[in-house]
């Protein structure tokens, strides 16, 4: 509800910005996350079968808040500073499943990724090149 009842907000306020200055439209982005749980590590270095969260605790989590934002009317998806793949990952298998559940047509999604800059070129924290970063999330 209150991701709703945010997006409501943030489009009304987008609209009468826009009934201003006609010819400068304003767009509602709903932002997903964060979370401070890392699927792709454990805490600590530990085991990672002692991660703090699955995947689909995960994947539900997303799955909530992208329909709150989109039931508010935003009008594209933003997945920020991602830095944990497999995070990354639910958020967009929660993203399908809705669209695919709602029949309604996806909304654009925009994702940054957190990166360090190594000999070997831009990578994840965790280690990926960016082409693997997103073979990764869409698979």
């Amino acid at each position: 509800e209150l991701n709703k009842a945010a997006a409501q907000l943030a489009k009304k306020a987008a609209a009468e910005v826009s009934a201003q200055e006609r010819d400068r439209p304003r767009f509602v982005a709903g932002v997903l996350g964060p979370t401070a749980r890392t699927l792709s590590a454990a805490p600590s270095g530990q085991d990672p079968s002692l991660r703090d969260t699955t995947f689909d605790e995960l994947a539900a989590a997303y799955g909530e808040q992208v329909r709150g934002l989109v039931d508010g009317g935003v009008d594209m998806l933003a997945l920020l500073m991602v830095s944990d793949t497999l995070n990354a990952k639910a958020a967009v298998y929660a993203i399908d499943e809705y669209f695919e559940a709602a029949g309604k047509d996806r909304l654009p999604l925009l994702i940054t990724v957190d990166v360090v800059d190594d000999k070997q070129g831009l990578r994840t924290k965790s280690g990926q090149s960016l082409e693997a970063f997103l073979t990764s999330i869409r698979h």
